[in-house]
């Protein structure tokens, strides 16, 4: 298989998973009404993933590759994660917010591991690069809730 398909394939699990992140921030920020600073940081990161998708395939779209909503496996994995969410009480956002920090930690694997792929058009990289900061950064504000959130219980 050529690398441009390989590359196709990945960025399209990509959006997949984004997508399934992009479900899970907003599920979460629905969950946290009590706790503003955290209904604001769900908020973000939902909005985040859904500007970081349309920028994507519109990339994709502009370099010829038709970008597929496909649901496949990761339909499965947004359900089973929704019903996990919705057994969380308010009491447990930290483990929400550990959650988010893990779902955070892999997708940026997944950036690095498309990153290595080439050739990777240039606009492509660049947008992956400023996603992974982006996260990057909003997983250091994370932690801080963590650590708000367990100081108040």
């Amino acid at each position: 298989m050529s690398n441009s398909i390989f590359l196709i394939r990945r960025i399209q699990d990509l959006l997949d998973k984004n997508k399934h992140s992009e479900n899970f921030y907003t599920h979460a920020t629905d969950l946290v009404d009590e706790y503003d600073e955290l209904k604001s940081y769900f908020k973000q990161q939902a909005i985040l993933r859904g500007k970081f998708s349309l920028e994507l395939m519109a990339l994709l779209r502009y370099v010829g590759v038709e970008t597929a909503n496909s649901d496949g496996t990761v339909t499965v994995l947004k359900r089973a994660l929704l019903q996990l969410i919705d057994s969380f009480k308010y009491h447990d956002c930290s483990e929400l917010l550990a959650q988010s920090l893990d779902q955070d930690a892999q997708n940026i694997k997944e950036y690095k591991s498309i990153l290595r792929v080439h050739p990777i058009p240039h606009k492509i990289e660049h947008l992956l690069r400023v996603q992974m900061g982006l996260i990057e950064n909003r997983m250091g504000e994370a932690t801080g809730l963590i650590n708000l959130h367990q100081s108040e219980i």
